[in-house]
């Protein structure tokens, strides 16, 4: 409760601070009826407030001071609510008290949808924290607040910093974070909750400016916040080859499938379609998603207002601004309804000219984040690309008949509509591009009513889906996921925000019986929220324990890997360090992960696909664990300064459970912790390495060694240090009851050292669980410190089980001689 007390009351101290500031734009936008100025200034105000913070805080880090710190951020919003009241405040105060009912349903609506979902992602976490990138987003997170610089450094890639990347919204959980005194991740979770209630409370304040029902604002909520694709009817089509329906689907990650609809040549074989309600339910708090209130706030400011005098230019162009910092996919319907706007009600030279100066500004305001960034754009795709016309319409088949009937019914020349309808359908059959072509037909329609009635804001909303929907079909982005992977997601997120604002308002002027209709069309979309209810459901009781520091799973955090790190930035002969997922200096350095490491409550280290998307000449990261060529990781390590390499679960399961055995000749283990193995950059001696396997066959079990390899090499304290890297097959009897002996003999046979070890899968071995197999593999590597002064002449191994006492002879080999109690010696090379 307290954790919460504490994200709500900055929450709402923003809120207070700025809610002058947002009536006096509302005021200048021409909003004088009361109630409707409340409702607006009441939404807007966190976004406006945030946006104004997070202004003052890239300004500062730009200036390398510690802005992060809440005696600086509540100073400076202290001083902000002074004269913020003092100049506008007190003269507006009274429209809290004379509209305490609308002020009372705002507040209702916020808890409400709040509480929701508090419900559904604290109940929903368990199930869907393996989606998202949450990892990335609190890390980023973490290194604003840490690093006061523009751009932030890359917690990713060394020497490197985000200037590849949107990152304001690391700055906005930032500031949230640091003003809530709550652990980054915590907040970060916490913000997952509101950001729905945000957008919820936007939608109904901007829908209600133009409403004639009171029910129109709330459908707007239903369609852009608990509407979902027909993905799911597809997944209870496949489900029902099996002779029934599940509701919900059974089928693994059924809640995701629907974000994946649309086939696209690109390395994954589809283009993300994903929807703000899943989204929200994974809490996934991406730029696409918590650019969202300011999304919200631009469509206002594109389609409201005279945007003429420099004070409303100024302050457009400001919150215009902030959007391409933030995700700037979300410009394009913002900027596609403030150009019809300017086209439709201005002339020619008045509308370019207003257009230049909003945009001017925006661009000027924000130019250090422009010039800074480094495209990942590969190239500028153009062509005809025609989207499956099935796939396309399972998206968005909740809105499209309420869509069609709308235009219909709205349109004077009801027939005219129909035929070119009719048309663009038979054309777009004929050249295999139906999507692009009904399109282009809906568009000329539209663009034809607004021409005789004006362009009214379902107008504008519509024309904005269909040209974010025309985009993909002729033109793409290319980037590092190829294809229209990442174009098709961005625009489709935008769209839904448009069609979600234009159905309701749409609805109003049908006749009662298309509008039932429309109603209970709309309806379907609904079934794939139930389903994820029902989904959650059986996790409600969690719901008693609220929101703590662990909402993250265990398996978001690596204590092994943290324990490690931490252990080897002790050591002053370790600089930097390479791993699949990352690498990044430590030590001397402390920069990146580490850093952070050793100094927030707990760290998210888990990133195991992060794809190298930047700073492609660290490609040499990637290349090292999947070529198998020796000689060529050899010259890899010659070629970076590389003292240590940390091979754990995510290695393994990336490249090979063999990975450790193949690295084996070119390093040497030092230290572990479970089963993250840290090895230092030394090339070993090879010592042993069995030319065949060993068979191991006694009345316990049977066991295959299927290679062995010992090595000499040192460790970070530079003392010697032997490695024994096995690989068995377990053909009869439990791996844990058995023991590996490895005994280290002088020229006279005598034992000086030994390397014993149990085979059971626990510290310094595994096994590959997702083999198919029943003879599961187990990967051991195991090592000894020695004496400088040691030397080894021969080595004896066996098998045998420490609870009976009895041993398991070698039966079958092609190496070595016959030892006593069954085991077998070798010759130990120098």
């Amino acid at each position: 409760m307290l954790l919460l007390l504490k994200w709500f009351g900055s929450i709402i101290a923003i809120w207070f601070v700025f809610w002058p500031l947002a009536d006096w734009l509302l005021g200048l936008k021409g909003i004088n009826e009361e109630r409707k100025r409340l409702n607006l200034s009441f939404a807007f105000s966190l976004p406006i407030g945030l946006a104004v913070l997070s202004y003052i805080a890239w300004i500062g880090m730009m200036l390398k001071l510690r802005m992060f710190r809440p005696f600086v951020l509540w100073a400076i919003l202290i001083l902000i609510a002074l004269l913020l009241w003092g100049t506008w405040g007190r003269k507006r105060f009274f429209i809290l008290i004379e509209n305490r009912l609308t002020f009372a349903t705002l507040l209702a609506l916020s808890i409400a949808l709040t509480a929701f979902w508090g419900i559904v992602r604290v109940a929903g976490n368990k199930e869907v924290i393996k989606i998202g990138e949450h990892v990335m987003n609190i890390s980023f997170a973490q290194v604003v607040i840490r690093y006061p610089q523009i751009p932030p450094p890359n917690p990713f890639f060394a020497g490197f910093k985000v200037d590849f990347y949107y990152y304001f919204f690391a700055i906005i959980i930032a500031i949230l974070a640091t003003l809530s005194g709550l652990p980054v991740h915590v907040a970060y979770f916490t913000a997952g909750i509101t950001w729905p209630a945000i957008a919820g409370l936007e939608i109904y304040a901007l829908l209600s400016l133009w409403a004639k029902r009171s029910f129109t604002p709330l459908t707007g909520i239903m369609l852009y916040i608990f509407t979902g694709n027909w993905g799911i009817f597809r997944q209870f089509a496949a489900e029902s080859s099996n002779g029934h329906i599940n509701f919900p689907p059974i089928s693994e990650l059924w809640w995701f499938q629907s974000t994946r609809l649309i086939p696209d040549p690109n390395p994954y074989g589809f283009a993300i379609t994903e929807f703000p309600i899943f989204s929200f339910a994974i809490g996934d708090l991406h730029p696409h998603v918590v650019v969202i209130p300011w999304a919200v706030l631009g469509l206002f400011i594109a389609i409201t207002g005279e945007l003429k005098g420099w004070k409303e230019v100024t302050l457009s162009s400001f919150l215009i601004g902030i959007i391409a910092p933030l995700n700037s996919w979300t410009l394009i319907p913002v900027l596609v309804l403030l150009c019809l706007r300017l086209v439709f009600n201005y002339r020619p030279l008045e509308a370019s000219t207003t257009f230049f100066f909003v945009i001017l500004g925006a661009f000027i305001l924000f130019l250090p984040f422009h010039l800074q960034l480094k495209s990942p754009i590969i190239a500028y795709k153009f062509g005809l690309f025609p989207t499956q016309w099935w796939s396309w319409a399972l998206h968005w088949a909740p809105f499209l008949f309420p869509a069609f009937l709308g235009v219909a019914f709205m349109t004077q020349n009801r027939w005219l509509f129909l035929t070119t309808f009719a048309l663009g359908i038979a054309i777009g059959c004929l050249v295999k591009a139906q999507i692009l072509v009904i399109l282009i037909a809906s568009l000329l329609v539209i663009f034809w009513i607004a021409k005789q009635e004006g362009l009214k804001p379902w107008m504008a909303f519509i024309l904005g889906w269909i040209l974010v929907n025309l985009i993909p079909e002729i033109f793409y982005l290319e980037d590092y996921w190829g294809g229209r992977y990442n174009t098709i997601f961005k625009l489709y997120f935008e769209g839904w925000l448009l069609i979600s604002l234009a159905i309701p308002l749409m609805l109003e002027n049908l006749p009662k019986w298309a509008k039932s209709i429309s109603k209970l069309w709309m309806g379907t979309g609904i079934v794939y929220t139930v389903a994820f209810l029902v989904f959650i459901a059986p996790n409600f009781p969690i719901l008693a324990n609220g929101i703590n520091f662990y909402w993250l799973q265990p398996n978001y955090f690596a204590p092994d890997r943290l324990s490690l790190l931490r252990s080897l930035s002790q050591y002053p002969n370790v600089s930097y360090i390479l791993e699949a997922k990352t690498e990044y200096p430590i030590g001397p350095v402390l920069t990146g992960l580490i850093e952070l490491a050793q100094h927030d409550f707990v760290l998210p280290l888990w990133y195991p696909q992060r794809a190298s998307i930047v700073g492609r000449n660290l490609v040499a990261r990637d290349w090292f664990f999947k070529t198998d060529d020796a000689t060529e990781r050899a010259r890899i390590l010659r070629t970076y300064p590389i003292d240590a390499v940390i091979i754990g679960h995510e290695e393994r399961w990336l490249y090979g459970y063999d990975l450790d055995f193949r690295l084996s000749p070119l390093l040497t283990p030092a230290l572990s912790s479970g089963y993250v193995i840290a090895y230092r950059n030394f090339t070993p001696e090879v010592c042993l390495e069995l030319k065949g396997p060993i068979v191991f066959k006694g009345e316990k079990g049977e066991m295959k060694l299927e290679a062995l390899r010992i090595t000499k090499g040192l460790d970070f304290d530079n003392k010697p240090v032997l490695a024994i890297f096995e690989i068995w097959e377990t053909i009869r009897g439990d791996p844990a009851e058995m023991s590996f002996y490895v005994h280290f003999l002088d020229s006279s046979g005598n034992i000086i050292a030994q390397g014993d070890h149990p085979l059971g899968l626990w510290g310094t071995r595994w096994t590959n669980y997702s083999t198919n197999s029943n003879r599961k593999p187990i990967y051991s590597v195991h090592w000894i410190s020695l004496s400088p002064s040691t030397s080894i002449f021969y080595v004896r191994i066996g098998l045998w089980s420490p609870k009976t006492g009895q041993y398991i002879p070698a039966v079958e080999f092609i190496q070595g001689k016959n030892g006593p109690n069954g085991s077998l010696e070798f010759e130990f090379k120098h």
